[in-house]
This record gives C-alpha cells, structure tokens and sequence, in this order.
C-alpha cells in the first residue's frame, strides 16, 4: 500500500463553520463524498450540525531532476 488509502472524517459544529472547513479539507485532499449537514442529536442554545465526508490523500509524485513535488 503507498500510505494514500481513504479515511472518513466527521465534521461537527456551527453549519456555516462546517462548511469552511469541507473547503478547507479540499485544498489537501481529495474527497471523494460530503454528506448533507446532519443536525446535531445535543439540543442546546447554538444548532450544530455533523458532515460526514470520505477523503483520500492525492499521490505525489517526482518530476524531472528538480526538488519540487507535484500533485496528480
């Protein structure tokens, strides 16, 4: 195995701060699925919500003779 294999993440807070984050993830990883905004089980005084989102690391790979890193 090359250590890129898929992980699953939970996301959980605020709707718009979970929403950040999902950009966020997608700037490192390469996701594969983002379920809809669950609404949080916790009744409290702020409305959570969890995403769920299925994730995978891209394959990096040298390129020529120089010392950089590219991404498929």
């Amino acid at each position: 195995m090359n250590g890129y294999g898929m992980v699953k993440i939970r996301v959980h807070g605020e709707e718009t701060e979970v929403l950040e984050a999902v950009e966020v993830l997608k700037k490192d990883f390469e996701l594969l699925s983002v379920s809809r905004p669950y609404p949080d089980r916790n009744k409290g005084e702020k409305q959570y919500v969890r995403v769920y989102v299925d994730a995978q690391k891209p394959v990096v790979r040298w390129r020529g003779h120089a010392n950089l890193l590219f991404s498929n």
